[in-house]
């Protein structure tokens, strides 16, 4: 029989698609692991790029963890038992965002994750630990299992972190470039 594996995400650039994939592969080579996909849908979803007043209006929602309606998922993530969940999610003004808050905050959260062991995925800049624990907080509430945690973080120090976070939202550019002048910036 095979072992049911629900990979939940929100990713508005597919930077944290592409980790949440690649971290699932070993699974979907195996035949007795079945894999589901789950991408959080918002009702009015987020711009990306960011305009810049966008960017700095949402830090108040965000940190205050008001939710949006979502989308509800897909019968096939209603439906099925599952006996592992990875559970990705970004990081946004130092809570989890706010796609991430309004599924766990959503009817559907408690019946997806209510007994399931839950592995906690972040592709994030530095300072992702506060979110984190917020992030548990839901999780048991919701009782659900936390039974690991996988933090890809940026090494980069919290300056260079923050401009270039800042840039990459806000003009959807995040390859480093040079200048006229010969400095290195991200692009």
């Amino acid at each position: 029989m095979k072992k049911n594996i629900l990979v939940i995400y929100y990713s508005q650039t597919g930077q944290l698609e592409d980790i949440v994939k690649n971290i699932a592969r070993p699974f979907e080579t195996k035949d007795e692991y079945q894999v589901t996909y789950y991408n959080i849908r918002l009702k009015k979803d987020f711009p990306f790029p960011w305009p810049g007043d966008v960017f700095f209006n949402t830090f108040p929602e965000s940190y205050l963890q008001i939710p949006s309606e979502i989308y509800p998922p897909e019968e096939e993530v209603l439906n099925t038992q599952f006996d592992l969940i990875l559970f990705g999610y970004q990081v946004w003004y130092l809570t989890p965002s706010i796609p991430i808050i309004s599924f766990l905050k959503s009817p559907y959260a408690g019946n997806i994750l209510k007994g399931k062991p839950v592995v906690t995925i972040s592709g994030t800049r530095n300072m992702w630990m506060l979110s984190q624990e917020k992030l548990k907080v839901y999780l048991r509430d919701l009782q659900a299992k936390l039974v690991g945690n996988i933090a890809l973080v940026d090494r980069h120090d919290n300056y260079t972190s923050v401009l270039t976070i800042l840039r990459w939202l806000t003009t959807g550019k995040k390859r480093k470039i040079r200048n006229a002048a010969g400095c290195r910036s991200f692009g």
